[in-house]
């Protein structure tokens, strides 16, 4: 049994777009992380618990980013060999 896999240049694109989106976004809420914990004017104990939890947060929001660079990286392997591909059958 014979099977065609067909991929679309702008499906691909989309996901390169989409990736590079979810970058910006954990990104962007890992800044108003730490802006909110610079401007704060806690100074105690509840500081450093809330400190602390923030810190926990901003790692969390950053770890995905690595996964996302790698995809995105795959992705535009991806988009070469495919452009390759229709290149060669026109």
């Amino acid at each position: 049994m014979s099977s065609t896999v067909s991929v679309k240049q702008q499906d691909v694109s989309m996901a390169i777009t989409i990736c590079q989106t979810a970058i910006q976004s954990f990104q962007k809420s890992a800044g108003a992380l730490e802006k909110a914990k610079k401007s704060s004017n806690w100074k105690d104990s509840k500081f450093s618990a809330a400190s602390a939890k923030i810190e926990s947060c901003k790692e969390a929001l950053n770890r995905p980013i690595t996964d996302l660079n790698k995809c995105i990286t795959s992705l535009e392997k991806l988009l070469q060999a495919i452009s390759e591909y229709e290149n060669v059958n026109i």
